[in-house]
């Protein structure tokens, strides 16, 4: 709602001496009186000057109405992001002091179906973020709004905004939430590790076509040391399947079509599965390898241990026991800030046996809900966290690589007041060419992901297990999404 703005008491003051002026010259201006013929009368008293308005004389200023917004959260972020987060909200309460924010936090898993059944309900949240990988699910649902109206209205430059996080939420040729976050996977490693075993670090250049995973292989072979005993074991290297076996990226397929990787997949342009793959040669290479890191060679920890290693620092990389770790960059914010007793570093993803390397890509999107109660006020709360002041809180407590280009300068400079051991130049040049190689990750293109997630997990759960071959659990896994088609179609 607009303010009326009314004029203050010292505009009031100089209007009314204005005023008084204007009438001075008005008399001056006029005829002369003819001389008197009598005697004139005592003059009179001069008139006594108005006095000045009061306080109470002056109308109010209207306050803005107070308002309040529902932004929704998922509630297991790392420690970094819960305080950037907080900090956000604070802060821009204290600027918008008409607007509070009702901070709703929902688990991961269940984080979509809560956002469609507010919805459902009329009580559609103002602000939402794609966590769960749910842009997709939201679109669909057209439980979210585009914003381009809002950019235009403000006349806003989003020009340096990353192109990848806008190509992940446009659609119909509409920009549908405003990036905040781009996290490309990286190869995570621990640079003492390597001189320990009078290794070379790995290249910093994305272009390097000797850094393969035959050469991670080999690394880690020296890395590892006492992996047959897990109170002393250091592991080499862990590579796990990513989201829905995205992985196979590396190897030049992907699950959802049987000709190359994931360019030719309509399904990450549609956002629907229409065809699976997972039983293609390629996807039992892969997957195949992996497994063999952990039980034919022996330098990757097996499941009980990895899992033994969640339970007690979370991402298992903390633990230091493992010498390189295929993983997204947001686990920076899992590092503890300041000193620790030992350090990482990053590095390019590496090619596969088929010279590819294309890197999944993740975003974090902020979103205006369709039809909630203060679409205003809340796109005011976007605009901040993208594009204001809380993009730079967020560049700087958040971990994750911003896609604000002009905040980059305080991500930079936030991690490696860290446990870090790189220089600057290697670190920028490691973030900015990832980008370069990044195709949006599954979770981040297809609809009802966390449901598709689940029945991935549970099918090939087996195969990391040792309980079944690696062809039995793509069968088992296969089997299961062609199921999922058919009910869904």
């Amino acid at each position: 709602m607009q303010v009326l703005k009314l004029t203050s008491r010292r505009e009031f003051l100089r209007l009314t001496a204005l005023g008084a002026a204007g009438t001075a010259v008005i008399v001056a201006c006029a005829p002369a009186a003819p001389t008197p013929t009598v005697v004139p009368a005592k003059p009179a008293e001069a008139p006594k000057p108005a006095a000045a308005p009061t306080v109470a004389d002056k109308p109010a200023v209207k306050a803005a109405p107070q308002v309040e917004i529902t932004y929704l959260v998922h509630t297991g972020l790392p420690e970094a992001f819960k305080k950037g987060d907080a900090e956000m909200v604070r802060d821009f309460q204290a600027r918008n002091p008409n607007i509070t924010i009702n901070v709703v936090g929902v688990p991961w898993g269940d984080y979509n179906a809560k956002l469609l059944a507010m919805f459902a309900a009329g009580a559609a949240p103002e602000v939402s973020v794609s966590y769960a990988a749910g842009f997709l699910t939201f679109y669909n649902n057209k439980a979210i709004q585009p914003i381009d109206q809002y950019v235009e209205g403000d006349k806003l430059d989003i020009s340096f905004l990353n192109a990848v996080a806008i190509r992940i939420v446009t659609r119909e040729g509409k920009l549908w939430g405003m990036p905040v976050e781009i996290m490309p996977y990286t190869t995570f490693y621990r640079p003492d590790l390597f001189e320990k075993a009078g290794l070379e670090r790995p290249p910093v250049d994305w272009g390097d076509k000797s850094w393969t995973l035959d050469r991670m292989f080999t690394m880690a072979s020296k890395i590892a040391k006492d992996t047959g005993d897990p109170t002393k074991a250091v592991y080499g290297w862990v590579m796990h399947a990513q989201q829905l076996g995205n992985i196979a990226w590396l190897w030049g397929a992907d699950p959802f079509n049987d000709k190359g990787g994931p360019e030719l997949s309509e399904a990450y342009k549609t956002s629907k599965i229409t065809e699976v793959h997972f039983t293609q040669p390629k996807m039992v290479e892969c997957f195949q390898h992996i497994v063999d890191l952990s039980y034919k060679h022996k330098v990757s920890p097996k499941p009980s241990d990895t899992q033994a290693m969640q339970q007690s620092v979370g991402w298992p990389f903390l633990t230091g026991k493992i010498g390189m770790y295929m993983e997204g960059q947001w686990q920076i914010g899992t590092f503890p800030p300041g000193k620790a007793d030992w350090k990482y570093a990053m590095a390019p993803y590496p090619y596969g046996p088929y010279g590819q390397n294309t890197v999944p890509a993740g975003d974090n999107t902020w979103f205006l809900g369709a039809k909630c109660k203060q679409p205003e006020a809340g796109w005011k709360f976007v605009r901040y966290v993208g594009l204001e002041e809380g993009a730079v809180i967020h560049a700087k407590m958040m971990a994750a690589f911003p896609a604000n280009a002009k905040t980059e300068k305080y991500w930079f400079d936030d991690i490696q007041r860290g446990p870090l051991d790189m220089k600057r130049e290697d670190l920028e040049k490691v973030a900015h060419d990832s980008l370069k190689y990044a195709f949006p990750m599954p979770g981040k293109t297809l609809d009802r992901f966390p449901e598709l997630n689940r029945i991935f997990t549970q099918t090939t759960g087996p195969i990391w297990s040792g309980e079944k071959s690696v062809k039995e659990g793509l069968e088992a896994c296969q089997k299961a999404f062609e199921q999922f088609i058919k009910t869904t179609a």
